[in-house]
């Protein structure tokens, strides 16, 4: 059985990821707001006034990957959307 963790939640940031990069500080885009879980700033390329992107700080490849124990996280998502 291959051991393939590219797509499984982790909880650790993916190097090459620019979303685990910003969620880590290590960019220098400011975050607007930011709990143990996710953080929130303002979008790179704005389509309105206030956009703003929220992601967790867990990498999650895409929704395919989501897993029960991701439903918290989610939830918490949708109070910031």
């Amino acid at each position: 059985m291959e051991n393939n963790t590219e797509g499984k939640s982790m909880l650790t940031p993916k190097d090459g990821c620019i979303f685990c990069s910003i969620a880590y500080g290590k960019t220098n885009q400011t975050v607007c707001f930011e709990t143990n879980d996710l953080v929130i700033f303002h979008d790179h390329l704005p389509k309105a006034q206030y956009h703003f992107q929220c992601v967790p700080k867990k990498h999650i490849r895409n929704a395919k990957y989501l897993t029960h124990e991701d439903i918290p996280l989610g939830k918490l998502w949708l109070c910031f959307m």
